[in-house]
């Protein structure tokens, strides 16, 4: 690696090739806000002035990883614009998540669908997975059930794990296809032997539904899919043309469809026109229904927060970022943190999802409190063992001026909200310790508790612990709400 200071030079002599380089070892080496951040960032604006995509892309992620920057959600806007009309695919996706959130630009749900429409010719899985997100859930449109399974299909004919375990959800319970309970076995087999999230157990239980013989016929499927999928590299490599190539994204698409037409029944057919039972197949979303437990502290329980779905896709973003807590967060930052000895997966604002936009905008609906005062949302995995001592999630003043020293003018945490996606078999209880109470909730809960008093200080009584898991595991998705919007203002720019 070349030193700061050679980089420097050849900067300020003005060689354009130095300014990326140099300005993300400023950014990667600096604390927030300092001189040499600030001067990270202004070479990085140098760079992206060349219209180099990674230098577009890299500014544009400076600015939403930190919203207090000057201009930061119009920067953002521009730099993923401009990148976007280059054709990049990733550009084109963080322009969308802008869209979801109105961070740069009018919060437009339509246009971020639209945007998702054009990713679906990239073919990227994970890209056709959050697309098919916002027309399986009618965000931006109508409900399209047919549609999103089209998608999640053609991810799964690629061979990629959120969609094996998406598809069988869907093929279980008949969504923009047919229910058949055989086929939807075969995609949990495929999900299980990539070791998804709760695959295994979800197998088992499938299995022993359909009984020996249907479970056999599943299995059997499996396999016949595995083989096709194995001879999708095959079918690739025979189209002789370079990926640089304008025709060969259109060429990709076809090699996928028809590999994966070949051998397999017409039940498992990428067009929705050509699948039995595809276009009339569908449920009504279901709507959360809170329930207050506890009035001292005021704990609600929401049953049915989240579909099934939605847990599957939490469960899957969180696999790249989950770390233990000691080495996600540097100790000593929150007390609430240094209670817990589990896992948790903090995303970076390159990797949030459709998926986390809408869970917080749900709670956000819930709680009768705008989605700019939630915190960024985070999941923690509980291992046997693991808890989560007695804490308060409140701040205390120390607490609220070391973050309006950084630019997060949210103050008080006024409510935490937990939405549970997988419920071991024993223990893991959350226990509010004023009233010596516990809630149990089932996967797709969610507990929202209020940490402060209407004067804004620390509630005493919502002293709350997570209990130790006595067997098997427990996944949370988390968020809190603050007293006033994160970033104040800065959110958006002027319109």
């Amino acid at each position: 690696m070349v030193d700061t200071n050679t980089l420097r030079q050849r900067a300020e002599a003005g060689d354009p090739s130095a300014y990326e380089e140099l300005a993300l070892q400023l950014l990667e080496t600096s604390v927030p806000f300092t001189e040499s951040f600030h001067e990270g960032v202004a070479w990085l604006r140098k760079a992206a002035d060349q219209q180099q995509i990674s230098s577009l892309l890299a500014l544009g992620q400076v600015a939403m990883q930190h919203p207090m920057l000057e201009d930061a959600a119009a920067i953002a806007y521009d730099c993923f614009a401009r990148a976007a009309r280059q054709g990049d695919a990733h550009a084109v996706e963080r322009l969308a998540d802008l869209m979801l959130i109105g961070y740069g630009c009018e919060r437009d749900f339509a246009k971020a669908r639209n945007l998702y429409q054009q990713l679906s010719e990239y073919a990227f899985p994970q890209l056709l997975c959050q697309g098919g997100y916002l027309l399986s859930h009618g965000i931006g449109g109508d409900t399209d059930h047919a549609g999103a399974t089209d998608w999640l299909l053609r991810a799964a004919a690629q061979g990629h794990t959120l969609a094996f375990a998406l598809c069988a959800h869907r093929y279980q319970h008949g969504l923009g296809t047919k229910a058949d309970p055989v086929i939807a076995c075969a995609w949990q087999h495929l999900a299980s032997a990539r070791a998804f999230p709760g695959a295994e157990s979800g197998l088992r239980r499938m299995s022993e539904a359909l009984g020996a013989e249907k479970a056999d016929a599943a299995d059997a499927l499996a396999e016949r899919i595995k083989l096709t999928l194995r001879r999708l590299g095959e079918r690739v490599a025979t189209m002789e043309i370079p990926e640089d190539h304008p025709d060969y994204l259109a060429r990709f698409n076809v090699a996928v469809v028809e590999n994966f037409t070949d051998g397999l029944p017409i039940e498992l057919s990428l067009d929705a026109d050509q699948r039995p039972g595809a276009r009339s197949a569908g449920v009504d979303a279901q709507q959360p229904s809170p329930e207050v437990v506890c009035w001292d502290p005021r704990v609600v329980h929401v049953r049915q927060f989240l579909d099934h779905e939605e847990i599957l896709y939490l469960l899957d973003a969180s696999q790249p970022v989950l770390q233990s807590t000691a080495d996600a967060i540097n100790p000593g930052t929150a007390v609430e943190v240094d209670a817990f000895d589990g896992e948790c997966a903090i995303f970076p604002p390159y990797l949030v999802t459709p998926v986390m936009r809408a869970v917080v905008q749900r709670f956000a609906q819930t709680c009768h409190v705008p989605d700019r005062n939630f915190e960024p949302l985070s999941i923690l995995r509980y291992h046997p063992g693991n808890e989560y001592s007695p804490h308060s999630d409140a701040f205390d003043a120390q607490r609220m001026e070391h973050y309006r020293s950084i630019g997060d003018l949210g103050g008080q945490r006024i409510g935490t909200c937990l939405a549970y996606l997988v419920k071991p078999q024993k223990g893991g209880q959350t226990h509010y310790l004023h009233p010596d109470l516990d809630v149990d909730a089932q996967p797709g809960d969610a507990i929202i508790h209020y940490n402060a008093t209407v004067e804004g200080c620390a509630d005493p009584h919502a002293l709350h612990a997570g209990k130790p898991i006595e067997a098997g595991e427990k996944w949370l998705a988390r968020t809190a709400f603050r007293a006033a919007p994160l970033y104040g203002n800065r959110y958006t720019r002027t319109l």
